[in-house]
């Protein structure tokens, strides 16, 4: 079997494609796929991968018809991969060429369902704003004895992943959602057993002006709350809520600590901050004191309770 599929997906990156797509085909280990997703570039993205795939017999370009966002291009890679393991880069970062090497060799001959490596944020010069490593640790999940929101960082791309966790699981990236990750990797990590962390630092995460994290719209609030009932669902359905409540309260705590500070540090004027922060609060009260009463609820009883002043006693939301 093909020992790992890396997956490349990409819209509109001519500028960071050539250099993402070159680190990966310069790796030291060999037996790999490269999955390149195009979801509907209108740059020359496309042209940029081509031309890479004439020269590299193992790059395989999949086009979307429609777009589906960061995640349904990872769904798209992960369907079509052969490997034993996934790989990730997304297309605007690149890697060190014996970062697949060192994972797979920490694999120690499948053993592990997760590695995780260390990884450095850099500018567009490539100067490193900031080194995350992790212990040399081997972590073993039996009977969900591990915090699946906190035990390793929440990101796709500085990882090996067994293929058999995401398609054996139905476990798969939300499409059209600008965090993508956060619901996705608790679930994860709930059905990994061995996992494997190394302090070796092999990505390069790219810090972009006009990333996600610098903007915000209505979209990124409600994209917030569409990941954590998906997170809700999951635990509901495999009889963990119990088990992982307070973890849980914890995570969307620690998630709307970080939004909350990129927006104070945003260039809105104070009235927009306050505003959106009101806003955002008033979601995550809503959230965590209703989801559990109003998530069987109908349409109709749902518009029902939209159109009714709510501060009536007799009301049983």
């Amino acid at each position: 079997m093909l020992k790992i599929s890396i997956i490349i997906p990409f819209y509109n990156v001519e500028e960071y494609l050539d250099k993402c797509l070159n680190s990966v085909r310069s790796q030291t280990f060999k037996d790999i796929e490269i999955i390149c997703v195009d979801d509907c570039s209108t740059d020359n993205s496309y042209k940029i991968a081509k031309l890479h795939a004439i020269d590299d017999h193992r790059i395989k370009i999949i086009r979307h018809r429609k777009n589906l966002g960061l995640g349904g291009a990872r769904n798209t890679g992960i369907h079509c991969a052969k490997g034993e393991y996934i790989a990730s880069v997304d297309s605007d970062d690149y890697i060190l060429p014996n970062m697949l090497e060192v994972l797979w060799k920490e694999a120690e001959n499948s053993r592990f369902d997760i590695v995780c490596c260390g990884f450095e944020k850099v500018d567009l010069s490539a100067n490193v704003l900031a080194k995350i490593s992790f212990s040399d640790e081997i972590i073993v999940n039996s009977n969900n004895s591990i915090n699946i929101f906190s035990k390793i960082n929440p990101a796709f791309w500085n990882k090996l992943w067994r293929r058999s966790l995401f398609v054996e699981n139905d476990i798969f990236f939300p499409e059209h959602c600008y965090f993508e990750d956060m619901p996705t990797m608790p679930r994860l990590m709930a059905k990994a057993i061995n996992i494997k962390t190394i302090s070796d630092r092999l990505y390069k995460y790219l810090i972009r002006p006009d990333s996600i994290t610098t903007s915000y719209s209505a979209k990124h609030i409600m994209d917030y709350f569409k990941g954590f009932e998906l997170l809700y669902d999951f635990l509901e359905g495999n009889d963990l809520v119990t088990r992982y409540k307070n973890d849980f309260l914890v995570y969307i705590d620690t998630n709307m600590t970080f939004y909350s500070t990129k927006i104070i540090e945003s260039n809105m004027d104070e009235n927009t901050k306050s505003q959106y922060l009101r806003y955002l609060l008033v979601m995550k009260m809503g959230f965590i004191g209703s989801i559990e009463r109003v998530r069987s609820k109908s349409q109709d009883e749902l518009l029902f309770l939209l159109k009714t002043t709510l501060s009536q006693k007799n009301i049983d939301v």
